[in-house]
């Protein structure tokens, strides 16, 4: 199972990578995903 840490980078990552694909109007979805990722994360 992965640790706090490695999905933290993973969503990290992921979210650089949206941004940068699609720039300052896809911060809503990132939030989004952000949200995802804290509600999957383990507590």
């Amino acid at each position: 199972m992965a640790s706090k840490t490695d999905i933290t980078k993973i969503s990290l990552k992921i979210n650089n990578d949206f941004m940068l694909k699609n720039g300052i109007q896809g911060t809503t979805k990132v939030s989004n995903i952000a949200k995802f990722w804290n509600s999957i994360r383990p507590k």
